[in-house]
């Protein structure tokens, strides 16, 4: 694109907007799939939805458009998605695929696929990135979270997923499973969070965001 607009200009007509418009581009974000822009006059235009991978919130009110950083001048929040909707912080892009109930190790379990895309030019694991399978977490409405570690079968198997070598621009798909303590069906999960440890991470892997966490509405999806 010859210059990157945020939105479609303020002030425009539906029908006035429809006929200035020169192309339709396919857009896509950080590799994803983002809709579509357009160019008008010359100029490429985007939908301010396409910044919410860079965790920047726009609010019009009347004829003004504010742009601005989620959580602050000085603050980035954990990049926020729905289901079949793909996140990226900068190293990793996930995108989580299906939740569903199955019966793992005997028990009612919730099954989460997930899709996880190495956004670096080198091989890498997920552990290099400063994430664990202590910060891999589901919630239910109620807001408690519930995480592995609850049984060895549990842990061993996500470690499978953290240690996994991923290539340059390669994937993994991947079914985290969240198996019931009590062997009763629990409630459907509402969201999902990977949680990503900067502290932690090698020196050589830079993050795009202050928070590279990823937090998943698992109630929408795109």
């Amino acid at each position: 694109m010859k210059k990157f607009l945020l939105g479609l200009a303020l002030g425009i007509g539906g029908l006035a907007l429809a006929q200035s418009i020169q192309k339709t581009l396919d857009l896509r974000v950080n590799g994803a799939n983002a809709g579509k822009a357009y160019v008008i006059a010359g100029q490429s235009y985007v939908p301010v939805s396409a910044l919410k991978p860079f965790n920047l919130q726009a609010t019009q009110s009347g004829n003004t458009l504010s742009l601005g950083v989620q959580g602050g001048a000085n603050q980035l929040g954990a990049v926020e998605g729905c289901l079949n909707e793909t996140l990226f912080n900068g190293v990793v892009r996930l995108t989580v695929k299906s939740i569903e109930e199955i019966t793992y190790i005997g028990r009612p379990t919730w099954g989460l696929t997930i899709e996880v895309r190495n956004g670096l030019s080198k091989e890498f694991k997920l552990i290099d990135a400063g994430s664990n399978t202590n910060g891999l977490f589901i919630a239910v409405a109620d807001g408690n979270p519930r995480s592995f570690g609850i049984s060895a079968p549990d842990t061993e198997a996500a470690n499978q997923l953290i240690y996994k070598s991923i290539p340059a621009g390669g994937s993994i798909v991947y079914q985290l499973k969240f198996p019931t303590l009590t062997g009763v069906a629990e409630p459907k999960p509402t969201k999902f969070i990977m949680g990503f440890d900067k502290t932690k991470a090698l020196k050589e892997i830079k993050f795009a965001v202050a928070d590279p966490s990823f937090r998943v509405n698992l109630e929408c999806s795109k």
